[in-house]
């Protein structure tokens, strides 16, 4: 249904206010290790979307989002520093710096 839910997984719910309504399809989905209220987003329409669930109200927009040259199909964000990793469909590794 092209959305991103966060679900608390104690009580096999979804958290109401952290919804967001993805451009295209969902392909992946990261948590933020340091940040624990930020989920990195990938999207059939070449775009990383950042949602961020401190914003208290549902969100049909994300946080922040850039274009990737391709569909990305892998996020990864490291926990050692502030870059995030992608894995596009034609086997390149991107990496964005989230300072």
């Amino acid at each position: 249904d092209h959305r991103v839910r966060l679900w608390d997984v104690s009580s096999l719910s979804d958290i109401p206010l952290v919804t967001l309504h993805a451009n295209g399809l969902v392909l992946a989905v990261t948590m933020s290790p340091t940040e624990q209220h930020l989920a990195f987003i990938s999207s059939s329409r070449k775009m990383i979307s950042v949602l961020d669930s401190r914003a208290g109200r549902p969100q049909s927009s994300p946080s922040m989002s850039t274009a990737a040259p391709n569909v990305v199909n892998a996020l990864f964000a490291d926990p050692c520093s502030p870059r995030l990793l992608g894995g596009d469909r034609c086997g390149a590794i991107i990496m964005w710096d989230l300072r």
